[in-house]
């Protein structure tokens, strides 16, 4: 279970730094995604 949930946490994170890398160009989109 462990394991798992590090996996998910590390997918949540790539996920965050993406969006955080990408608002120069996605900052409408980006808010949004954040808020849900």
């Amino acid at each position: 279970m462990i394991r798992e949930i590090v996996i998910s946490h590390n997918f949540i994170l790539s996920l965050l730094v993406s969006l955080i890398l990408d608002r120069s160009h996605l900052k409408s989109l980006s808010v949004p995604y954040l808020k849900e």
